[in-house]
């Protein structure tokens, strides 16, 4: 990262080492001006070219459309509701269930007899037709305390503070 009209010198992390002082020793990094030899050497992504981030009003649009996703499955221990399969596409699982079900090489696609199978009798699958399922939201009501409508306005919230923060840099003109 530099301030505008500083150049970019960047130096990798190098293994620190005790010293028999107690201290950290710190090797001396490599001084490295070119950002291509950079990200060869650590993985890193050019940020230069990521998309920019979405506005806080997409963010929460994209927030309400999630929970109007139509539910296909409904997977319940006794009366609670375990997991869902969306008709998107997805899976929700709020306990050790996704595991057995990815570990059982399940997917959305999987016909359900085959889900019940794998889960185990303790699991009843509820199956909608398409269209016809609880929304992720309503089932994200059935389990939590807080409405989908309010963790909605919390994340968004979350997010527009967030945005503030990391806009802060971009008013001291810096430059990654």
């Amino acid at each position: 990262m530099s301030i505008s009209g500083v150049s970019n010198t960047y130096y990798p992390m190098q293994s620190a080492q005790s010293t028999s002082s107690g201290g950290i020793k710190v090797s001396e990094g490599k001084r490295i001006d070119d950002t291509k030899e950079l990200q060869d050497l650590r993985g890193l992504v050019d940020l230069r070219e990521l998309p920019s981030p979405m506005s806080v009003a997409d963010y929460s649009e994209q927030l309400q459309s999630q929970g109007e996703i139509k539910q296909v499955a409904v997977i319940k221990e006794g009366n609670v509701i375990v997991g869902t399969i969306s008709d998107k596409g997805a899976t929700f699982f709020n306990n050790s269930l996704g595991s057995k079900f990815n570990a059982a090489g399940l997917s959305v696609d999987s016909n359900i007899d085959a889900i019940k199978s794998a889960l185990g009798g303790r699991y009843d699958v509820e199956v909608f037709a398409h269209g016809e399922g609880p929304t992720y939201a309503e089932v994200h009501d059935s389990l939590y305390s807080e409405s989908y409508n309010s963790l909605v306005s919390r994340q968004t919230r979350e997010y527009q503070k967030e945005m503030e923060l990391s806009s802060f840099g971009s008013l001291l003109d810096i430059e990654v």
